[in-house]
């Protein structure tokens, strides 16, 4: 009697595990967006200020990586020019200077 009710007790742990919890994996992916700014800081690093068209993160700061700023600086401001959007891969997740945008491509 006793192990039947520890093993009852073990299964709705699981069961409630299962129901309950939640997969954490990375965001990294594509994201179409606005670009919104864009500008190098005095350390040479360069940051583009990016909103998901799908509200999934609106306005945030991106930083360029590294020794890739002056193309992905150019990819940002010809969007922001014409007024077009930009695909990006990076993990808006990240927060500060984690939030890098890995590739960057003009999208009209």
């Amino acid at each position: 009697m006793r192990n039947r009710k520890i093993g009852l007790m073990v299964l709705a742990v699981l069961i409630a595990t299962a129901l309950f919890t939640t997969s954490v994996r990375a965001a990294d992916g594509f994201y179409t967006c606005a670009v919104k700014g864009a500008g190098p800081k005095n350390d040479g690093s360069v940051y583009i200020l990016l909103s998901d068209t799908k509200g999934q993160f609106p306005d945030q700061w991106f930083r360029a990586v590294s020794g890739q700023e002056s193309r992905q600086l150019a990819t940002a401001l010809t969007a922001m020019t014409n007024g077009w959007n930009v695909i990006i891969y990076t993990d808006p997740t990240l927060t500060g200077e984690n939030r890098i945008v890995k590739i960057i491509y003009v999208y009209k």
